[in-house]
């Protein structure tokens, strides 16, 4: 079995698992269902350019599911399939095992009931005191630069948020979405002020968990 890459987020903000299998032909699951699937899929696919009996198996293995307990996500070849049910992705690992490509699990490090989408692992905090990574978003105050400096001002001066003066100026000169720059905020009061006082510029926040491990 191929050994797992670990992860400490979730895929898509909600799954814990994914596996990814390599099958010629298996653009076809984006083909709208037909009464007769298994014989739409012979007759579309010369056997040279895809596996039919593969895509076939897989159909037979993900059919009888509840759709909504995994997700999947098809790139030419490849087939992403997501789960939060190990014994499912086991099964699934063990079934396809010659069309592995690889299987991604949480960080054994962690609670599971402790990943999420903004968790980021760590063995110490920020410089020791910092929790939360909060990403700025400069561009919603668009070319208002007095509400900038205001802004900037203000969280200078918070003992709960580090600014760097490299971010500082990089805030005041972005009108755009695209670049990602963060502040550093102690406590979750902290947070709280900041959303507060400039919710529109607060972005993705990511929490820090400690492992010792």
């Amino acid at each position: 079995m191929i050994k797992p890459q670990y992860t400490n987020r979730k895929f898509y903000g909600k799954w814990l698992y994914k596996v990814t299998l390599k099958v010629p032909g298996i653009t076809v699951f984006r083909l709208p269902v037909v009464s007769d699937l298994k014989s739409h899929f012979l007759k579309r696919f010369d056997s040279l350019d895809s596996d039919h009996e593969t895509i076939i198996d897989l159909y037979d293995f993900l059919a009888p599911l509840d759709k909504d307990s995994y997700g999947k996500r098809i790139e030419r070849n490849l087939i992403d399939i997501y789960s939060n049910d190990e014994t499912f992705c086991t099964d699934l690992m063990k079934q396809f095992k010659s069309r592995l490509v690889c299987f991604f699990a949480p960080d054994p490090r962690i609670d599971k009931n402790k990943i999420d989408a903004r968790t980021i692992i760590a063995k110490k905090y920020p410089h020791n005191r910092y929790h939360y990574k909060v990403y700025l978003q400069p561009h919603k105050l668009a070319h208002d630069k007095e509400a900038k400096t205001s802004v900037v001002e203000w969280m200078a001066s918070q003992p709960g948020i580090k600014i760097s003066d490299t971010v500082k100026s990089w805030f005041m000169i972005t009108n755009w979405n695209w670049d990602r720059r963060y502040v550093y905020v102690a406590t979750e009061a902290d947070l709280l002020m900041l959303k507060l006082r400039s919710s529109d510029v607060v972005g993705s926040v990511f929490k820090y968990e400690i492992v010792d491990k």
